[in-house]
């Protein structure tokens, strides 16, 4: 695949649309509705593809003309692990509003969780009494005391999406708004 058609399909993958984190929390709520786990399950499949260097240069480059973007903040907790078993921290946007009746501690990979292999977001929005931090200083953050994941993400059939969401939401007991939020994200 050559680089531009890869970079097409980052771009379109990536892309889609979301509030600067300084809205008010009513609407980043809304904005969260749009989050597509396919969407990033591929984004970081062609990432890992590309190699580090070249990922996290495209990244930079990401984080750097959409500073406000969710998905760096997404592929960062997919693509970096902590180093050492210390874990990377949270990104710094405010406090969450998580499904179901969770807390930071059920969530180490906020804003999202890995749910046998699947990226669903459990964050429905934030909180936010200041200033967020930026996709690129979370990705720099990341770089500096985050290690590449070994492993490679696998794209799961609809079918075993629909099967492990439904084990996501009965194992976490969650109500039916917050069940459509995360069946939402594999439409």
């Amino acid at each position: 695949m050559s680089c531009f058609k890869l970079f097409s399909l980052l771009s379109l993958l990536l892309a889609w649309p979301l509030h600067a984190f300084s809205a008010p929390p009513e609407d980043l709520l809304q904005d969260f509705d749009s989050y597509r786990l396919e969407r990033n399950l591929e984004a970081a499949q062609a990432l890992q593809d590309l190699g580090e260097a070249q990922a996290v240069a495209w990244l930079q480059s990401w984080a750097e003309q959409h500073p406000d973007d969710l998905s760096t903040f997404v592929m960062c907790r997919m693509l970096f692990q902590g180093k050492d078993d210390a874990p990377l921290r949270r990104p710094a946007l405010g406090g969450p509003v998580f499904v179901g009746a969770g807390s930071l501690d059920d969530w180490p990979l906020e804003p999202i969780t890995l749910f046998e292999g699947i990226p669903i977001l459990v964050v429905r929005g934030y909180m936010l009494g200041g200033h967020p931090e930026s996709a690129q200083d979370y990705l720099a953050y990341c770089i500096q005391n985050g290690s590449w994941v070994s492993g490679k993400y696998a794209l799961p059939t609809p079918e075993e999406v629909d099967d492990a969401l439904t084990r996501f939401i009965e194992q976490y007991d969650l109500t039916e708004e917050d069940a459509r939020f995360i069946r939402a994200q594999a439409e």
